[in-house]
């Protein structure tokens, strides 16, 4: 199967946003965490819902930004000119009404996501 097929592209790019959703919902899941937001720890401006949603809704702008990534002939160029992009449609879609919860989760995981989603097996990829 050639890297570059749909069957190979959609798949890939699914496990890249699931396993940083999944990141999201463990972090805030763990317990104990002292002074921290958990299941079963809130406080009155923030909870644990205003990391649930968050991460439930960054699945739709990651995968689009991510399959386009895929689809530019220079990896260098979608991977800074998406990730910007990427990261302020991730903020908007994770604006639970109250807080962007995972704004500083997103600044580390859209470019490694970028850099997944553009990478191949056994292939540099910043090439």
């Amino acid at each position: 199967m050639s890297p570059l097929s749909k069957s190979y592209l959609f798949p890939r790019i699914r496990s890249i946003v699931s396993a940083q959703q999944l990141s999201i919902l463990l972090e805030v899941s763990g317990e104990p965490k002292p002074g921290n937001v958990t299941r079963h720890k809130a406080f009155p401006e923030i909870s644990y819902d205003d990391f649930v949603f968050p991460a439930a809704s960054i699945q739709g702008p990651l995968t689009c930004s991510y399959e386009r990534a895929r689809t530019t002939s220079s990896r260098r160029r979608a991977v800074r000119g998406l990730w910007g992009k990427a990261l302020l449609e991730s903020c908007r879609k994770a604006m639970s009404g109250r807080s962007n919860t995972i704004f500083e989760t997103l600044l580390v995981e859209v470019p490694l996501g970028l850099g997944a989603s553009v990478g191949t097996t056994g292939q540099s990829i910043t090439e």
